[in-house]
């Protein structure tokens, strides 16, 4: 592939990928609560998401009215379930069931919708009353919660910042040596604009505190962590007391939390809690996970803060990983 071609597809999927990235999290941290764990609420949801993308409007409402008498924890599959409303003419049940969505979660409700050639189940509604509908419901919610809108922008601009040279970074790599001038002028950029934005995160917490959620929306609230995760140990020390507990109140969510606690414990050389960390094998060179605490438990660790189980974790980052049948003990060197 020539370099042109490089940089097209690179300005192409730049956003999507960006997007994608964003929702990934804000999906899974819709699960976080313990609803989610059922077996019952699961299987219910997935036939009801089968029918819906099968055109069965009657069989997917009453699936997913029996999955939330057991949780309502899910913005995505409320939203999901207004479309099933909507397609069989139920339009009380459509206006409250969206009501309740964006009471979850408006911020990704909106997400979603700004997605939709990702989540296609959404696509035939854009442009129609059902989108405005939405919209309209995220915006009076949002405007309920107090939300500073002005600051929930100026973080969207930080966030799109923070991942531009990450993603940018393998389109760089492959167009340029890493001794070249310009993939050095490229490092000190990144470095740069990381520095400029942490500098920004402080004068926000000293005017606001913790930008949490009920201020900036689950975006803007995953971006102050975002910021914080790629920042200097010092600096993560340093306001981890205050993410811990915008985590406790609600504000931001424990799966980022948990990332953060594990980046911290990986750069102090203790094992790590969650097992969101990875490294390459000082031998083989293949990823791996860095070290964890009572490994054989984490799965139980990572469902108390809304991950997924580690095998698919490990499966989507590339690490060839099975959960022990029996406790290791932890390393001496710890």
């Amino acid at each position: 592939m020539d370099r042109e071609k490089v940089k097209c597809t690179f300005r192409e999927n730049l956003m999507n990928m960006f997007r994608f990235c964003f929702l990934l999290l804000l999906t899974q941290a819709g699960f976080a609560q313990t609803g989610q764990n059922d077996p019952v609420y699961k299987s219910l949801v997935e036939t009801a998401f089968a029918h819906l993308q099968n055109e069965e409007c009657k069989e997917c409402l009453n699936d997913y009215e029996q999955a939330f008498d057991i949780s309502k924890h899910s913005a995505l599959s409320h939203l999901r379930a207004a479309v099933c409303a909507e397609r069989c003419g139920q339009v009380e049940k459509r206006d409250k069931l969206i009501r309740t969505a964006t009471t979850i979660s408006w911020d990704l409700c909106n997400d979603l919708l700004d997605d939709a050639d990702r989540y296609v189940e959404f696509k035939p509604y854009i442009g129609t009353p059902f989108e405005k509908m939405v919209r309209l419901f995220a915006r009076q919610q949002a405007e309920a919660n107090g939300v500073n809108f002005d600051l929930k922008a100026e973080l969207e601009r930080i966030h799109y910042l923070d991942q531009k040279y990450r993603i940018m970074k393998d389109s760089m790599k492959y167009e340029h040596k890493k001794e070249s001038p310009e993939y050095e002028a490229f490092i000190q950029e990144w470095i740069h604009t990381d520095s400029l934005n942490m500098v920004r995160i402080e004068e926000i917490f000293a005017q606001h505190g913790f930008p949490g959620k009920s201020m900036v929306g689950d975006k803007g609230a995953s971006t102050v962590w975002l910021v914080i995760q790629h920042a200097p140990l010092e600096k993560q020390e340093q306001y981890f007391p205050m993410l811990t507990k915008a985590a406790e109140e609600g504000e931001m969510d424990k799966s980022d939390w948990a990332y953060l606690l594990d980046r911290i414990n990986m750069r102090n050389k203790r094992p790590q809690v969650y097992g969101s960390q990875i490294t390459s094998d000082p031998v083989t060179g293949y990823w791996i996970f860095y070290e964890i605490e009572d490994e054989i438990n984490v799965n139980k660790r990572r469902a108390e803060v809304g991950l997924g189980p580690l095998e698919k974790y490990a499966q989507m980052m590339g690490v060839d990983w099975k959960l022990p049948t029996t406790s290791i003990p932890p390393s001496k060197d710890n």
